[in-house]
């Protein structure tokens, strides 16, 4: 009986290492939203919450407009295309917060488990801090500039930023040097 389940677990152990593995870590996820979600879906979820969605025109991308989603109290939500959605402070309630202490925040509610400084940003010369998920995707702790006013956001307000970056994308090709 003994051989019997040994060799079960031997063979099952063979097979786990010979079959490819192809799990896939959650993507980012915060305010109910992720890049796993459709446009529409995260556009949805916002609605639930009380914003109302609108086309604003953009002063930097040759006047295309920018989908922004905005409650009553003007807190923003971008759903974002390609690139990335963005979540003003009213969002979460953060305006009256430095981006250090944002960034402490969404990592003591465990939305990732470290943000990482990335260099200078703007003319606020203030730290981006930044975590990379598994899949791709990145969520980053900012301050706004210019960009941001297509957004809804206010200038040198504290924001969120969740990147699609390869989110979703086929991985990249084995390297061979043969």
């Amino acid at each position: 009986m003994k051989a019997t389940n040994r060799l079960a677990s031997v063979t099952a152990t063979a097979l786990a290492c010979l079959l490819p593995l192809s799990v896939s870590a959650d993507p980012i996820s915060i305010f109910g939203v992720d890049w796993s979600m459709t446009k529409e879906e995260r556009i949805e979820t916002f609605e639930a919450k009380g914003y109302n969605c609108y086309w604003k025109k953009s002063q930097f991308k040759n006047g295309t407009p920018d989908l922004v989603c905005e409650n009553d109290a003007g807190a923003t939500f971008s759903p974002g295309d390609s690139w990335g959605m963005t979540f003003s402070c009213g969002v979460y309630n953060g305006c009256e917060y430095t981006h250090e202490e944002v960034a402490q925040r969404v990592v003591d509610a465990g939305v990732v488990p470290v943000l990482t400084g990335e260099g200078e940003q703007d003319m606020f010369n203030a730290t981006s801090y930044c975590a990379e998920g598994d899949d791709g995707d990145k969520l980053c702790v900012n301050v706004s500039g210019e960009f941001g006013l297509n957004l809804g956001l206010r200038w040198g307000e504290t924001y969120i930023l969740l990147e699609k970056g390869s989110f979703g994308a086929p991985p990249p090709a084995e390297m061979s040097f043969d």
